[in-house]
């Protein structure tokens, strides 16, 4: 389905025109030159009516033909931060300094936009001496082709897209841009090394050349991000998911699982920095992320907020982690008396404020930045501290089960990392279980059943998560030395009107885990019609909002001592 965005992405930035206007204004009563530039692209940005509009390339005003070496805007807009240099133009020194542009009603700095101060005087003798003369001076322009792909780099590709996007803008054209990355890119190049990794990227370069229109431009704009620009007219979404499919079948001969996805922003917006237009596609993307059968999706209005609360989140996570505001919660697991015996446990984010944002807002950004790793490594260590203090206590009999996601097994050797944090505080292995999901085992089943078969060896209780949801169940039984079946809360929906069918599916779930000698728990349990049904079903372990939401220790150790059937 194609979304052509025409005039809303603008709105977002031409609400800030009149304060923008009135803050040049002012700054020209100080300065000889004063302007603002979009630095990736080298262009120079006008204030045209209600809008801004693209003028000349900004290094003309040094009588250059090529971006300069010594951009100051350039590192203004990738530091964040005010940057000052010297420049002699013949028997003229020039100060400049460039400022990433803040605008006060929104708080942050607009796009790409950096706002440069230039001040002339007669340089001096010593000046004329140490300071080269910038209008002799020979502009090279810097590596604008990637030597791995041949394609641009990101510099040769911001600034010959814009010109190719002034072209649509002559003929009053619409343009698609479509923005390409690998999934999980990094861990293909720790799994199966850079050269396969570098394989790919090639074979990627290759066949974007192949499939891309005649006037278009292409550009490698990171590790694994690939940018193309073209007419409108010239894009046709079949024959580019048709060459993404291709690239992975060919791509799966060298490695395990590759998936590309690819955003889309159509338009006729030129006047829009290329570096937000690339925002747009990957706000698209993130619609598609957890679908490895969709390789396409198009910018609809209102999707880039998400993903900038979504930066703004990675960006804080490690600062949060450094300051304690990730808190373990637990959730009780009891048994058919209502005493509790274990709980799992979970991570929240509590901020300094107060505010606790929702596990289902952060968890999937985590997961798709790899850094749900360093969560999971900081929770377990507070588990199994908490598992040591209880020690001596009326606690003492209690279990916890941790979570490890797919990603865990990527970046960590996991049985090696639970023995060192258990043996570093001094706490039984067999305290801990550990939640695996079904799914997880399923992807890559026989390097994560060797994780799986080391882990019982160490002594850990291994727990498959989730179960029922996944399409090889009784494989799993079969191959996996898991000491509890954990069965999936959305197949389980028990409730007074559950039909005889369901009823005796979970019920020969629950036989066949004690024919296997497996503990047995049901997530999910709502209602008083669910416990009592799996209670007859022999079932082993209970969990869910009928007993207790997941909450802080202090308030998890007030249950243990109470009924919670």
């Amino acid at each position: 389905m194609e979304y052509i965005v025409k005039g809303e992405p603008m709105e977002e930035l031409n609400w800030m025109i009149d304060e923008v206007e009135h803050r040049l204004e002012a700054e020209k009563q100080n300065h000889d030159v004063v302007r603002l530039v979009v630095p990736e692209e080298c262009r120079e940005i006008r204030i045209c009516g209600e809008e801004f509009s693209y003028g000349r390339p900004c290094f003309n005003i040094w009588g250059a033909t090529s971006r300069c070496s010594n951009c100051s805007s350039y590192k203004a807009h990738y530091t964040g931060k005010r940057i000052l240099k010297k420049e002699r133009l013949g028997e003229l020194l020039c100060m400049v300094e460039s400022v990433p542009l803040v605008v006060s009603g929104a708080g942050r700095t607009i796009d790409s936009l950096v706002l440069e101060r230039l001040d002339y005087r007669l340089a001096t003798e010593e000046e004329r001496e140490k300071i080269p003369d910038k209008s002799t001076e020979k502009h090279l322009a810097l590596a604008y082709y990637d030597t791995l792909t041949g394609m641009f780099t990101r510099q040769g590709f911001f600034i010959h897209a814009r010109g190719l996007l002034e072209t649509f803008k002559a003929r009053d054209e619409d343009f698609v841009l479509i923005q390409m990355n690998v999934r999980h890119f990094r861990i293909i190049n720790n799994l199966y090394g850079m050269e396969k990794g570098n394989r790919l990227l090639v074979l990627l370069a290759e066949r974007i050349r192949s499939i891309k229109p005649k006037e278009s431009i292409a550009g490698r704009v990171g590790d694994d991000v690939f940018v193309v620009v073209m007419p409108r007219h010239d894009f046709y979404a079949e024959n580019w998911e048709r060459m993404l499919w291709s690239v992975e079948r060919e791509a799966g001969e060298d490695v395990f699982h590759v998936h590309i996805h690819a955003g889309v922003f159509m338009g006729d917006l030129v006047n829009i920095p290329l570096s937000r237009m690339i925002e747009y596609t990957w706000a698209a993307q993130e619609t598609i992320m957890d679908d490895p059968q969709s390789h396409i999706a198009y910018y609809r209005p209102g999707q880039l907020k998400k993903v900038r609360r979504a930066r703004a989140l990675i960006n804080g996570f490690e600062k949060a982690i450094r300051r304690g505001e990730f808190q373990v919660y637990l959730q009780p697991q009891v048994d058919r008396h209502g005493k509790v015996v274990s709980a799992e446990v979970l991570s929240r984010w509590v901020t300094a404020s107060g505010e606790i944002i929702s596990p289902g807002e952060f968890i999937p950004f985590l997961e798709q930045t790899g850094q749900i790793v360093r969560l999971d490594h900081y929770a377990w260590g507070q588990a199994i501290q908490l598992l040591k203090k209880w020690e001596g206590t009326p606690f003492a009999h209690l279990k916890l089960s941790l979570n490890v996601f797919p990603e865990d097994f990527d970046y960590l050797d996991v049985p090696d990392t639970l023995c060192s944090l258990a043996d570093m505080y001094g706490v039984p292995r067999n305290k801990i279980n550990v939640e695996i999901t079904e799914s997880a085992i399923i992807s890559r089943s026989a390097l994560r059943q060797r994780v799986a078969d080391r882990l019982v060896d160490a002594g850990f209780g291994l727990e498959i998560d989730d179960f029922g949801k996944g399409n090889s169940s009784l494989n799993t039984l079969r191959n996996i030395k898991a000491h509890t079946l954990k069965l999936d809360m959305d197949f389980l929906k028990i409730s007074e009107d559950s039909s005889m069918r369901g009823m005796i599916i979970i019920e020969s779930m629950i036989h066949m885990a004690k024919l296997l000698d497996m503990t047995v728990v049901a997530e999910g349990v709502e209602t008083g019609a669910q416990r009592d049904a799996l209670l007859e079903m022999d079932c082993d372990l209970l969990q869910g909002y009928l007993f207790s939401k997941p909450v802080p220790v202090e308030e998890f150790e007030k249950h243990v001592t109470g009924n919670l059937v």
